[in-house]
């Protein structure tokens, strides 16, 4: 176990993917998911990837290993799509 600073407020949701050894934080206050990455040397900090404002939830399609998150404003409701390298 580890701890790793992430984007900005609190984490709403957060999502594993186990082949890419993966944590995706939904930081919906910051517009932001932070990718932590499961290491030998402990968990490490891979990036963080700027989203729609709001976006609490989130989840990995264990096939592609693509992310989406689900997101809402004053005209709808939307899925967004992201692809790990």
């Amino acid at each position: 176990l580890g701890s790793v600073a992430i984007a900005s407020g609190y984490v709403d949701q957060i999502a594993f993917d186990p082949d890419k050894k993966r944590l995706y934080c939904a930081c919906g206050d910051a517009g932001a998911i932070s990718v932590v990455g499961e290491t030998d040397a402990g968990l490490t900090l891979l990036g963080t990837v700027p989203t729609h404002p709001k976006s609490h939830t989130l989840a990995v399609d264990p096939a592609t290993h693509a992310v989406w998150i689900s997101y809402t404003d004053a005209t709808g409701s939307y899925l967004q799509q992201y692809t790990a390298p």
